[in-house]
This record gives C-alpha cells, structure tokens and sequence, in this order.
C-alpha cells in the first residue's frame, strides 16, 4: 500500500517538518510506503538535505513543491507568524493531478504510531476528514454562528478526497474567503466554511491538541466534546499529537504529555544534534532581541488568550451559553 501525505514548511520550520515526517515514516508497516509532498516556503538547504536523507531508511519519496509564498503577501494572520498557514489552500494545483486521495499534516506534529487505519477510512460524500477544534467555541466571533460548530475541524490534520477538493473548488473559495476576511483561524475558519458541512468526524486520537489535557480552560464547548474518559484513552490511545500553538515540544519547558516523547523522535532523526536556544522561543531572526521578539509576536496573543479565558469564566458563573447557537 502507499499514502501520500503533504506539510508545509517555511525556512523556520524546516527542521520541524523534518522530525515529525521522521516519526510518520518511523511508525508505518513494512508493507506501506508514502509519496511525500513538502510546500515549501523557504526552507534552509541543509534541512533538505537531512528531510531527503530519510529516504534511504525508510520506504518513502520525497518532493519539495514551491509554495508561492509571496502570493499570501496582505493576508490576515491573526496571531500567528507565517503565511505558511496558507499554503494548504493550494493543495489542488500544487498536489499531482493523479493524487486521488491525500492526508495533510501541519510541521508542529508527532505521528506515535501507524497511520494506515486513518489512511484507510472511507470518506464517501464527505470531502474532508478531521478532527472537532477544540479551540472554536474559546473564541467567540460573531461569524461562528453561521457554522456547524460540531462539524467543525482543526485544519491541522486533514484526510482528503482530492477529487472531490478540485471538483467543488474548495481551496480556491477557501483562498477567497481568506484574503477577504479577518478571520480568527485564517486558513482554517475558510476552509471550514468552504466544505459547508462536507466533513466526516475522526476520532481524536487523530488530532491531539493541548487544550484536550486542561479542557476546562477552554470552555463549555471543549469539556462538552473532550469529557475526562476521552482525555485519560488519548494518553496511550493517540496516533497523531498536534503541538498547535504557540508554546512548541522544541521550545524550554513545554508541559504536554508527549514532549519527551518528542524528543525521543528527534534524538534518533537527522536533527539528533539539535539543543534549545537559550531564548525561550528560538524562531527569532538572530539580529532581533529576545525582548523585542517577546512582546511582538507573542504578548498580544498570551493577553488575548487570558482575555477569552476570563471572559468564558465570567460568562459561564453568569449562566449564560458560552456556545454561539446556530441560526
């Protein structure tokens, strides 16, 4: 059997991609292989260099596509701090036309076991495939109440009938969507409102994200889909952990169940040499102090998360539904 399975990556997060499609290769049978497909907005040479060594361990080729990173220039980011968020919207024109079926995985991930049971799921009239965000009814928008928030998923990690995305022209309406609006989740909120409900529910274990573990931080509508039973069979039952956010397993002290598990990966992978910078969030440009670096790019979003955290408190002692109903 082979897979094929797209990331994206800019000169930032090359090594990033590199270690998690080192724990997705580490953890297929024998008998399946994969067509890798990397969008690439920048990456450093020397991490090609190592992503592509992995081939001669593992069964796998590996294919670096230009992602047009110039052509996000003006989209609305939110908080985060690449375009390379964007680059999955192109997954039709930049993915080969015989690619039928594809899985999509964001760089900030670890695969801790096989992924051919998911690779394998049917999607029948769906388009899409993933897992409910665990972040969306954290952040009240306005906008939300025009979505199905129980079909709506984490853009993070995507099965996809590609036929399906290039008929119904999902990442074009999605890019459209994008450059037009301010939207929360950039790629992920357009993607969503794209496939209008076109979407089959994955058990988590697919997608494992922070807010799972602290589900009470996240409001009425995560500890409504994330109970404590579902929590406590994701820490031996996941399959794919999603370090999504802006605390990283590659960062000092990130607190999540799986960082050690992480870098396990990483001191086996071609990157076994990499040491945490001193500075707390080693992505900034060398000739950017720490400090500046700090309040820039992650204060107004640590302001913002406490802000929406208070807010869902305030309004649950309140009585009131922290969950935008649909209209």
């Amino acid at each position: 059997m082979n897979i094929s399975v797209a990331t994206s990556a800019d000169r930032k997060y090359g090594q990033h991609a590199g270690v998690m499609i080192f724990s997705l290769l580490s953890n297929l049978s024998s008998d399946v292989s994969a067509d890798i497909y990397i969008l690439d907005g920048g990456i450093r040479r020397g991490d090609k260099k190592k992503i592509l060594s992995l081939t001669k361990s593992f069964k796998a080729r590996i294919y670096f596509v230009p992602a047009g990173d110039s052509s996000y220039k003006g989209y609305h980011l939110s908080f985060f701090p690449s375009r390379a968020i964007y680059y999955r919207l192109a997954l039709g024109s930049l993915i080969p036309a015989d690619v039928k079926k594809l899985l999509y995985l964001d760089s900030d991930i670890l695969v801790r076991k096989d992924v051919s049971a998911l690779w394998n799921t049917q999607l029948d009239i769906n388009i899409i495939a993933g897992v409910n965000d665990p972040y969306v009814g954290f952040y009240e928008r306005e906008y939300y109440k025009a979505y199905d928030l129980a079909k709506y998923i984490n853009s993070g990690v995507l099965l996809i009938d590609m036929n399906a995305w290039r008929r119904e022209g999902i990442g074009e309406n999605a890019r459209k969507l994008a450059s037009g609006n301010q939207y929360m989740m950039p790629d992920q909120d357009a993607i969503n409102n794209a496939v209008q409900g076109k979407v089959m529910m994955l058990d988590p274990k697919y997608n494992v994200m922070p807010p799972f573990f602290k589900p009470e931080e996240y409001g009425e509508f995560t500890q409504k889909y994330f109970s404590q039973d579902i929590v406590s069979r994701l820490r031996s039952e996941a399959v794919i952990v999603h370090f999504c956010g802006t605390a990283k397993p590659w960062h000092r002290d990130m607190k999540n169940p799986f960082t050690k598990e992480y870098w396990t990966y990483l001191k086996r992978s071609p990157w076994r040499d990499y040491e945490v910078p001193k500075a707390a969030y080693p992505s900034r440009h060398p000739s950017q102090s720490i400090k500046k670096y700090y309040i820039e790019k992650y204060v107004p979003y640590a302001i913002r998360i406490r802000y929406e955290a208070l807010k869902s408190f305030v309004r649950g002692r309140l009585g009131k539904d922290s969950v935008p109903k649909k209209k």
